[in-house]
C-alpha cells in the first residue's frame, strides 16, 4: 500500500496478502481463525460449508529493517474446526522483495573563519570554511558519505564528516561535514565569485546501491583587500564540534521451554518411549541496536530433522519474539534412558549497526518418567551481549481442506498424527 503516492515501498506502509480457505470436507468447518505474529489477519467467515472458501487477510506493517533487506515477509497460522471435534492448524508463509531507491540531499553553505582586513564580507586573502548539511530522500539507510570538491582538493584541502548513518523517513536528521580554511585567491577577485561545486555519495547499508548528488556554492562578489590587519583578524562561526555520545551496544537474550507433552505411547500419564515434546524459544533484543539474520537451532532437534521457525529474522530493541519447531519431538528410548531431556539451544543475530555477528547459549534439562506436566518448564535466562488432527500441507497463500482437515497446496508438508487422550 502506496501510502504516500511516491510509487515506491517505505517504511510505516503496509503489505497485504489474501489467502484462500476452501473446505473439500463432507462436513462444515467452523471456528476458522487467522493468526500472525508480523501482521494483523481477518476472514471474511468463521465458518465454512463443503465446498465453499473464505477469504482470510494478513496486513503487514513494513519496518526500515525489512526495506533495508530488501524484502518484507508474512507469516500467519490458520486453524480450525471439522465437525464437532476435528481440529487442525497450518503456518503460512509469503514474502515480496522491496526496490531500494536511495536518495541524498546536501545543503551546502559557508563561514567567514578568518576576515583578514575586517571589513566583515569575503575579501582577497580571507578564509571561508564550507559546512556540508546531508539528509536522506531514498527509502534506505545510508552509510559513510563522502564529498568530493575539486576547489578544494586543488589545494590539498579534505572534507570531514560526522560518523553515522542517515536514516530514511527521517525528517531532521542530518549529517554535517565541513573542510578547513579556503584562502581567497586574487583571481577570484578578478572574476568577482567563489564558485564551490561538490559530488555527494552514499551507500546503502548492504552496499550494493549508492545515492549521489550535487551542489554549487557561488560566493558573490568578491572583494579586493582594502586593508590588511594581520595582528588583529577577525573571526567568526566555525563548525560545531559534534557532542560525544556514548556508543549504543547490542544484546541478546534466550530462555528454552517445554510447554506440552502428548501422551502418544502407553496413554498412561507419564512422559516415556514415544511421547511428542513441544519445545519453544523465547529470543529477545536486550541492548539499543536493531539485530537482524535471526536464526535459532537446537541440539536435540536438530537429531530428529526439526527445524525451529521464528515469526520474523529482525527484532528491534527491547523486544521478543517466540519460536517454535515445526513439529514436536519424539522421545527416544536414549533419552529415557538417561532419564531426562537434556539439551542445547543457541540463537544468534547481525547487529546492523555493525554487521557483526552476536550469540547466545541456552541449556534446558527436564525429567521423564514423571507425570507429563512434571516435564515441562524452562531454561535459565542465557544473555550475551483430544481428536484426529488430519494431514496439513503448505505453501504460498492457500489453504484447502482435504479429508476432514486444512491442506496448503506448496513447497512444505508436515503431517500431524492424531492426538488421543
Amino acid at each position: 500500500m502506496d501510502a504516500n503516492g511516491n510509487r515506491r515501498t517505505d517504511a510505516g506502509e503496509s503489505f497485504r496478502v489474501v489467502w484462500t480457505v476452501t473446505n473439500r470436507a463432507e462436513t462444515k468447518a467452523s471456528a476458522l481463525a487467522l493468526s500472525s505474529g508480523t501482521g494483523t489477519s481477518t476472514c471474511a467467515a468463521s465458518t465454512i460449508a463443503p465446498g465453499a472458501s473464505v477469504s482470510c487477510t494478513t496486513v503487514r506493517s513494513v519496518g526500515q529493517s525489512d526495506v533495508d533487506g530488501g524484502a518484507v515477509a508474512v507469516t500467519a497460522r490458520a486453524t480450525g474446526t471439522i465437525g464437532t471435534a476435528q481440529s487442525t492448524t497450518a503456518w503460512l508463509k509469503a514474502a515480496k522483495d522491496i526496490k531500494a531507491v536511495p536518495g541524498i540531499r546536501v545543503k551546502q553553505t559557508y563561514n567567514l573563519t578568518l576576515d583578514a582586513d575586517g571589513n566583515r564580507r569575503v575579501s582577497v586573502g580571507d578564509t571561508v570554511g564550507f559546512v556540508y548539511d546531508l539528509s536522506n530522500s531514498g527509502n534506505v539507510t545510508l552509510t559513510s558519505p563522502a564529498i568530493t570538491s575539486r576547489l578544494l582538493r586543488d589545494r590539498g584541502l579534505t572534507i570531514t564528516c560526522h560518523s553515522g548513518s542517515l536514516k530514511a523517513n527521517t525528517p531532521g536528521q542530518s549529517i554535517r561535514c565541513w573542510s578547513p580554511g579556503y584562502r581567497v585567491k586574487s583571481a577570484q577577485a578578478v572574476m568577482g565569485k567563489v564558485v564551490n561545486t561538490a559530488v555527494v555519495s552514499a551507500r546503502s547499508k548492504d552496499g550494493r546501491t549508492t545515492a549521489k548528488a550535487v551542489s554549487t556554492l557561488v560566493i558573490s562578489p568578491i572583494a579586493n583587500r582594502v586593508r590588511v590587519t594581520p595582528s588583529k583578524p577577525v573571526k567568526v562561526d566555525r563548525p560545531p564540534k559534534a557532542p560525544r555520545v556514548p556508543a549504543p551496544k547490542p544484546g541478546i537474550s534466550l530462555v528454552s521451554r517445554i510447554t506440552h507433552v502428548s501422551d502418544e505411547y502407553a496413554m498412561n500419564g507419564v512422559t516415556d518411549v514415544g511421547d511428542k515434546v513441544t519445545f519453544q524459544f523465547v529470543v529477545s533484543n536486550t541492548g539499543k541496536l536493531q539485530l537482524s539474520h535471526l536464526s535459532v537451532t537446537d541440539s536435540l532437534l536438530t537429531k530428529q530433522s526439526i527445524r525451529v521457525v521464528c515469526p520474523s529474522t529482525a527484532v528491534a530493541p527491547g523486544q521478543s519474539m517466540t519460536c517454535s519447531g515445526d513439529k514436536p519431538y519424539v522421545v527416544t528410548r536414549q533419552d529415557f534412558a538417561s532419564g531426562k531431556l537434556m539439551t542445547v539451544s543457541v540463537a544468534r543475530a547481525t547487529v546492523d549497526a555493525t554487521g557483526k555477528s552476536i550469540g547466545v547459549r541456552a541449556k534446558l534439562s527436564r525429567p521423564l518418567a514423571v507425570k507429563l506436566d512434571e516435564t515441562l518448564g524452562s531454561s535459565a535466562l542465557a544473555m550475551t551481549g483430544s481428536s484426529a488432527l488430519p494431514a496439513i500441507t503448505i505453501t504460498g497463500g492457500i489453504l484447502v481442506l482435504l479429508g476432514g482437515g486444512f491442506v496448503a497446496v506448496g513447497t512444505r508438508r508436515r503431517q500431524l498424527q492424531a492426538l488421543h487422550g
